[in-house]
């Protein structure tokens, strides 16, 4: 009897256990309610209630609950869905803390790099001192690292922030916070041949970033420099979409040559202006004195623009993807006469002719008037453009790439006139080991431009449109044929010079890089590299036999065709090492360089197609013409050897000294006066780096002055066998 009793009492006390363990079912149907609202219900409704950290829990987001006759942590799943978080149920207490981090791998070390306000930092570097072994933080800042001694150490760093060492001692899991270095977090700006901190320069170099431009509806790099670079020029040399802008830096800097400034993208120069993604730009830099632009020598009077184009990074693979589309309108143009106010002003004119000369002049005018709008017959309403481009970017621990394609389309305002460009561009990079980098860089531009005449006089399309008498119309009363220049109208036919002429430029530019970084012990590198650069212009006109420039005058051939091939090849070897002696800081380059540039050219024009079959003229076929004759046919070229150095010394950012050299032998010249000598030399005093000037850091946070000098030349205007 008394077992029976112990067994009951047993069995009971399980049940009881049992029950007293069970978790309370719920019921609670919410339908898009922040957290903080389904929290505050649950409470109300069944009397749980939540705690956890402030910033561990989003409690504006938006959620929607459905449970009936469940346990409460299926109502708390519903409502802390999404959120890396976790929670344990203590009678009536839900406490919510953040999810820990995953269980590393064996001999993983995992971890995150922020700043001192806890922003993760994209793109610092993580490395294992003493060895090669590195990664780049991803978009969170978080970095993962496989077999990491237990002893190690990891060497942080990022741009803009002081470098910091931290100890691994045996964890799995590292946050790294760095904080703002002020002697790092200057800009770093290109200054040819290397790189400089902006607070460090001596010269006048002004740098523009390109994704700090709103680039708007334009595609045309350079002009974005407009407005946002002191002593820099830019004016538009033709209204046609796809024309070159003109640029002038600090003035006109030759009397016979050409004004336009050097470019020099990625290390290849070149007086053709760049035809080039603005997409790819990274940044662009502008040497606007003799002491900055010194270093480039014979070509560098009028200034050098240094662009240089996007790389890859480690990390995570990224890819961009953007597209514009815009319109065009005339904003206010020239109001032009009807035949009625053009008749009335014309006949005041010959009055007071007659009466200053003491003429009797008459005035003609046509029996029966018309009203023609010459410049609407020939314009758009609205013209459209687009542009498009895509990249793709990212690497592992040793090799990063980049790649891209860019689209551009712009109408102009005239009829006819157009401008396509297609870009693609590839970059590779790969750390063979510690001491050898290889570096890729290849690009392709492929454009076609519909232009109009504009350089004959007689021939301007707009301003014939503007000039010819509004009281005729283009065709005669058949409807087909064209008014003539000379009987019936005052100019061309502008509406005849729109629709008889096709005018077709096509470029087709390609160029490549390659380059090996040296580095066989700390602070030395060496680069040689071999650059290629070619431009293939192929330009046809055609106008048909109702043209009546073509019908009435010699020389106006049927068809036209220029084909143009320039090419350039640049070997370079550069040196350049940097050291540092307590508050010293001293860096040196020396470089050679050879360039070789040929041109060619050849023309041909046709016309008298046989039978007056004109229409075969538009295979756009040279020999289907009864009349062959040859164009503009040419060669020329040029060679340039180089020898620079460059000294740069920098005492505890104080006191800053730089100083330049080039030689350029150049074969356009003589013998006996084929190398010219380009000295420049420059000094800072950042005063607001004394100790002096510590009071007044709250009104003026940064003072240089500066001093340079320099020499520069120009081989514009003068011929390849000069």
């Amino acid at each position: 009897m008394n077992r029976l009793k112990t067994g009951a009492s047993c069995a009971l006390l399980l049940l009881c256990l049992h029950v007293g363990g069970k978790a309370q079912s719920v019921t609670l149907a919410l339908d898009s309610v922040t957290v903080k609202e389904a929290m505050e219900q649950l409470n109300q409704t069944h009397g749980y209630s939540f705690v956890f950290a402030s910033g561990d829990v989003d409690t504006k987001k938006r959620v929607s609950v459905s449970v009936r006759s469940q346990p409460v942590g299926e109502a708390v799943r519903q409502i802390l869905r999404g959120q890396d978080v976790a929670w344990d149920i203590k009678d009536k207490s839900i406490v919510v803390r953040k999810s820990p981090p995953p269980a590393p791998k064996p001999n993983e070390l995992k971890g995150v790099v922020r700043d001192s306000e806890g922003t993760p930092i994209v793109g610092a570097t993580v490395q294992v001192k003493g060895t090669t072994k590195g990664v780049m933080t991803g978009t969170d800042g978080s970095f993962a690292l496989a077999d990491v001694d237990a002893n190690a150490k990891l060497v942080v760093s990022f741009m803009g922030y002081a470098k910091q060492e931290v100890p691994v001692n045996g964890r799995v899991y590292v946050a790294v916070a760095l904080s703002e270095d002020a002697k790092a977090i200057d800009e770093v700006v290109v200054v040819g041949y290397g790189t400089q901190s902006s607070k460090l320069l001596t010269t006048s170099i002004s740098k523009v970033k390109m994704d700090n431009i709103d680039q708007g509806n334009d595609s045309n790099p350079v002009k974005m420099l407009q407005g946002r670079v002191t002593g820099v020029s830019i004016s538009a040399s033709s209204g046609m979409p796809g024309s070159v802008p003109n640029v002038i830096i600090r003035g006109v800097g030759s009397i016979s040559g050409n004004s336009a400034p050097l470019y020099v993208v990625d290390g290849i120069p070149s007086e053709k202006y760049p035809n080039i993604n603005p997409n790819d730009i990274e940044s662009m830099e502008v040497l606007k004195d003799a002491s900055a632009a010194a270093i480039y020598g014979s070509r560098a009077n009028t200034g050098v623009v240094l662009i240089t184009t996007k790389s890859g990074r480690s990390g995570k693979t990224v890819i961009n993807v953007s597209g514009r589309t815009g319109l065009g309108v005339i904003a206010q143009d020239i109001t032009m006469a009807n035949a009625s106010e053009y008749a009335t002003a014309m006949q005041a004119a010959v009055d007071n002719y007659n009466v200053q000369m003491r003429t009797n002049l008459k005035f003609y005018t046509p029996p029966t008037m018309e009203n023609t709008d010459w410049v609407g017959l020939i314009s758009r309403d609205i013209a459209y453009s687009q542009n498009a481009s895509a990249s793709i970017s990212g690497g592992g621990d040793k090799t990063t790439f980049y790649a891209s394609y860019g689209y551009n389309n712009q109408e102009g305002y005239l009829l006819k006139s157009s401008y396509n460009q297609n870009t693609l561009r590839a970059k590779l990079g790969h750390q063979i080991n510690d001491i050898f980098k290889l570096n890729l860089n290849l690009a392709g531009a492929f454009s076609q431009q519909d232009v109009l005449e504009e350089e004959s006089t007689s021939l301007k399309v707009l301003r014939t449109a503007r000039e010819e008498q509004p009281w005729y119309s283009p065709y005669l009363d058949d409807g087909v044929s064209y008014k003539a220049n000379g009987t019936m109208l005052t100019r061309h036919n502008p509406v005849m010079l729109i629709n008889e002429e096709d005018w077709t430029k096509q470029k087709t530019q390609l160029s490549g890089v390659f380059s090996v970084d040296v580095t066989p012990f700390k602070g030395f590198k060496y680069t040689p590299s071999l650059s290629l650069y070619g431009i293939f212009d192929d330009e046809t006109k055609k106008l048909s036999d109702r043209h009546d420039a073509r019908k009435n005058n010699d020389g106006w051939s049927a068809l036209t065709q220029q084909k143009d091939l320039s090419t350039r090849y640049v070997i370079d070897n550069i040196f350049s090492y940097d050291v540092e002696w307590d508050k010293l800081t001293a860096s040196a380059m020396a470089g050679h360089s050879f360039e070789k540039y040929e041109y060619e050219r050849f023309g041909a024009r046709s016309e008298n197609y046989a039978n007056g079959a004109y229409p075969s003229s538009s295979f756009d076929i040279i020999t289907a013409g009864a009349n062959i004759y040859p164009g503009t046919v040419s060669f020329t070229g040029y060679a340039l050897e180089s020898y620079f150095g460059r000294i740069a010394l920098n005492w505890d950012n104080r006191y800053i000294f730089n100083a330049s050299l080039r030689s350029d032998g150049s074969s356009r010249f003589a013998k006996e006066t084929r190398y010219g000598y380009f000295p420049s030399a420059s000094l800072a005093w950042r005063a607001s780096n004394e100790a002096f000037f510590a009071p007044l850091k709250s009104y003026i946070n940064d003072l240089k002055l500066r001093l340079s000098w320099g020499q520069t030349g120009s081989m514009a205007g003068v011929g390849n066998f000069a």
